[in-house]
């Protein structure tokens, strides 16, 4: 059982990130979107953020992968 009651609301808080700060102009990287759980209190692996991102799309939301540099990048294709 995880210790910080937040770590359960992860892919909740993915989403919302997802929502309001990408687009199909405007990307996440892995390390950003880590940062930006910690902010919420929520500690993430680089490998879970690939698993929470198959979740959400197996879920219906459509989220790009791609790469740049050696840096995957994320951004939510069209608004939900």
């Amino acid at each position: 059982m995880s210790k910080n009651p937040n770590q359960k609301l992860k892919l909740l808080y993915l989403y919302q990130i997802l929502l309001q700060r990408t687009d199909e102009n405007h990307k996440l990287t892995t390390d950003e979107l880590r940062a930006a759980l910690e902010r919420c209190g929520i500690t993430a692996e680089r490998k879970s953020i690939y698993s929470d991102i198959e979740a959400l799309q197996n879920f219906g939301l459509d989220v790009n992968l791609s790469e740049r540099h050696r840096r995957r990048l994320l951004r939510r294709v069209t608004r939900v």
